[in-house]
């Protein structure tokens, strides 16, 4: 049953890649599941480098950490806590199947 809704769910895939039509809409699983670092976790990050201990949301902690650092700095910052977690998952063998 699995591999017959796999087969099927790849062919509507790749028709949709071909006609230019595919849109994928995913949640916070996506990257959870490719070994990303959790919000929250980039957010601590940001907070220990600048030492900002008592603000709780994490947008303007993010933007903090930006005016902070600059924007050289901070995108350096994303890809190195990043960059090494990143795990193929089966969204993204799904998505690039020929």
């Amino acid at each position: 049953m699995l591999d017959s809704t796999m087969k099927m769910a790849k062919k509507h895939l790749n028709e949709a890649i071909k006609d230019d039509s595919l849109i994928i809409f995913v949640g916070a699983g996506v990257s959870a599941n490719s070994g990303l670092p959790k919000w929250s976790e980039l957010i601590s990050e940001f907070k220990n480098e600048i030492d900002l201990t008592d603000e709780t949301d994490y947008l303007k902690t993010a933007q903090y950490y930006y005016d902070t650092v600059g924007q050289q700095k901070y995108f350096q910052k994303i890809m190195d806590i990043f960059q090494p977690h990143i795990k193929v998952n089966f969204i993204m063998k799904l998505a690039t199947a020929n």
